[in-house]
This record gives structure tokens, sequence and C-alpha cells, in this order.
């Protein structure tokens, strides 16, 4: 080959390594955009920390993402039946992520008039929010009726911030009753708070209890 053949090649040389490079950059680009939040984490060389519960629309949040996670079955679930001499009997399922107990469901019934749905939502140990339905009936003219009340109390440093309630009725003997969504939350005092926050430690204690009765 000529000497005059020394420029074609580093030419050509030159035109290869560009193309090399340039073909390389989106990969690389694609792999710092996905790991972008280790490299935020080790820049400030601390853990990310999650988001405080400080008003009712972060609670409203979390109740959401716990929503979902009930619902596509990622929490562990440990269920336990309990009957008090047929006075009142129950089921208390506890659900869990791999280091907190998140959600306890307390469904129970008292004699044969009285039923009642408790929904106690966690956060790293802490009590965020309580829903409870509760059932009272008795006959009616022609059938029956479902009295019904709902509370929902939102909860911050173990403190109720704020208490919503509403009433409505089942009857058998029409079909055009009222649905739960339907019927407007009107603000209450939260007066319940102190009894459902007993009911709430127990629950945690029957845990792995050999009782065959929860007592309040």
């Amino acid at each position: 080959m000529s000497k005059h053949d020394d420029p074609v090649r580093y030419l050509l040389f030159s035109i290869l390594i560009t193309a090399f490079a340039c073909s390389s950059q989106p990969e690389r680009k694609n792999e710092i955009a996905n790991d972008s939040s280790a490299l935020e984490s080790e820049s400030t060389n601390e853990p990310v920390q999650a988001k405080n519960i400080k008003s009712v629309e972060d609670i409203k949040l979390e109740f959401n993402q716990l929503q979902a996670q009930l619902n596509a079955n990622e929490l562990d679930s440990v269920s336990v039946e309990y009957d008090c001499n047929g006075e009142k009997s129950g089921n208390i399922t506890y659900y869990s992520d791999k280091n907190n107990v998140r959600v306890i469901k307390h469904s129970y019934g008292e004699y044969s008039h009285f039923s009642a749905d408790e929904e106690y939502y966690l956060k790293d140990d802490k009590l965020f929010f309580v829903f409870v339905k509760e059932t009272a009936w008795g006959f009616i003219e022609g059938g029956t009726q479902d009295n019904i009340e709902e509370k929902r109390i939102y909860i911050v440093n173990d403190e109720p911030i704020q208490c919503l309630n509403k009433k409505y009725a089942i009857k058998s003997t029409t079909e055009d009753n009222p649905k739960s969504n339907e019927v407007a939350n009107t603000e209450a005092d939260c007066a319940s708070f102190k009894e459902l926050l007993k009911t709430f430690d127990l629950l945690k204690k029957f845990k792995g209890s050999e009782s065959n009765c929860f007592e309040e």
C-alpha cells in the first residue's frame, strides 16, 4: 500500500470510532435514567424516607395504597375465629407486609340483632384510620329493617383530626333502599375514638392468643 493511502486509512478509522461512540450513548443514557433513584440516594448518603402522615389527604393516599395491596393480595393474612359462649362471636384478620401489621379487620355479632365490621389501618405500627359499620335490625310491619351507622375516623399522631358519620336504613319491604355511597357524611364529635382505641389495643394483643373468646 502506498503512502498516499495512510490519510484514507486514518479517515476511515476515525469515522468508525465516531459511529461506535454515538451508537453506545443512548444505551448509557437509559442506564442512568433507570438508576436515577439509586444515584440520588447515594449522593445524599441517606435512605429514602416514607412520607409522614400529617393530614386527611395523606391519610386518603395511604388508605388507597393499602386498598390496592389488599385487592392484589400482596399482604400476608392470618385469621382467627372466636365464640364467647354464643353471646358474641366473630372473626379477626390481620394483614401484614414484611415488617408490620398494616390492617386489622374485625367482624362480629352479638346475640342476634346486632353486628359490626371494624377496620383499623396502620403505618409504622401507628393507627391512622378507622372505619366502623354497625348494624342493628328489628321487625317492622311486613318485614325487617336494618339501621346502619358508619363511622370514619382520621388520625394523626394518635389523635383524631376528623370524624365523620352517616346513618341510613335498609328495609326488606322495599327495593328502593339507599346505598352507602349515596348517603352524605356529616361531621361528628370523636367521642367514640377512645373506646375504639381500647378495642384496637386488645385486637393487637389477641393475635397469637390461645383464648376462644375476645372480650373487651
